[in-house]
């Protein structure tokens, strides 16, 4: 937004790159009014009338996008959002920004009661206080309603069935925060509070799950909707004796309901693992998301993330 002071009130930018509708890109036109965007041309569209005396900035072949939004971030920048303090949320958000992330939720990890409400009462403060635009738009909890199969990086210590004498006066207090909510619906209490996030408007995703098709078709029928990181941490096709379970993953490749998350960074998907999943499910359903967390974009060096020591090389 600061960029945007230096410049006319109304202005156009000009690649051969641009992204459009239908996951096109082609060479066009943006203008740009104050702090939005008033008009897009693609192709040989004229600019309209109105907007022909504006200045032009050429940018040649460099690719124009729409702010992406993430769904799912844990940090960035030195700062993380579990930590919810004024500089680590900052740095957090500046981080993503600068990598062109214009929306996104703050994901918080399975935790401590009492770290969980502080990390919520953190971030509540922050956007109470923040005045200035800025890309924070709500919070992603993670757990700690995970199977221990799965955790993944979860502390296994941490995790349980959902408790409504925990969960319930979270709801009370930062519903209007919370936008996702994920878990593993073959715990005990899970299709209840898979109906109590429904009741707040709150997403119910799957994920860190062993579940199989039949047990995550109940929770689909309760509300839920989201599968947290496709193929990441939770079930795929197995066996049990003699008979033949579909798991999380291909519940969700299958289940026209579920739309998916996926970290397409070729190592938590391979390649082709992404190609399976854009066959199967329609783009609008694939929600890209990085699952990034302090680490990103900074130098090389070593960093602590959920008791976990990180590489950056």
């Amino acid at each position: 937004m600061r960029a945007l002071r230096t410049l006319p009130h109304q202005w156009c930018v000009v690649s051969d790159r641009i992204c459009g509708p239908d996951f096109t890109v082609e060479p066009g036109t943006i203008v740009v009014e104050g702090d939005h965007i008033a008009w897009v041309g693609l192709g040989d569209t004229e600019v309209p009338a109105q907007f022909r005396d504006a200045p032009t900035y050429h940018f040649g072949d460099a690719l124009i996008s729409p702010g992406f939004i993430d769904l799912h971030v844990n940090g960035g920048g030195g700062g993380d959002f579990q930590t919810a303090t004024p500089r680590a949320i900052t740095q957090a958000l500046h981080a993503h920004l600068r990598g062109g992330t214009t929306s996104l939720l703050a994901a918080l990890n399975s935790t401590t009661h009492d770290q969980r409400c502080a990390s919520l009462e953190g971030l509540k403060s922050w956007l109470r206080d923040e005045t200035s635009p800025h890309p924070l738009g709500g919070v992603y909890l993670e757990g700690p309603y995970y199977n221990p199969q799965e955790r993944g990086a979860h502390e296994e210590q941490l995790l349980h069935p959902p408790d409504p004498a925990e969960y319930a006066p979270l709801l009370d207090s930062f519903g209007d925060l919370i936008k996702i909510w994920s878990l593993a619906p073959e715990l005990p209490g899970a299709l209840q509070f898979i109906h109590a996030l429904r009741d707040r408007r709150i997403i119910a995703a799957v994920g860190h799950s062993a579940a199989n098709y039949e047990e995550v078709l109940a929770a689909v029928e309760a509300g839920l909707s989201l599968v947290t990181h496709l193929y990441c941490a939770q079930s795929t096709f197995h066996r049990r004796g003699a008979r033949k379970y579909l798991g999380v993953a291909e519940t969700a490749l299958l289940e026209t309901r579920l739309t998916v998350e996926i970290i397409p960074d070729g190592k938590h998907l391979p390649p082709e693992f992404t190609r399976l999943i854009l066959r199967n499910k329609p783009p609008e359903q694939v929600c890209v998301t990085t699952d990034a967390m302090l680490a990103a974009g900074l130098d090389e060096g070593q960093y602590e993330f959920l008791g976990t020591t990180v590489l950056v090389e």
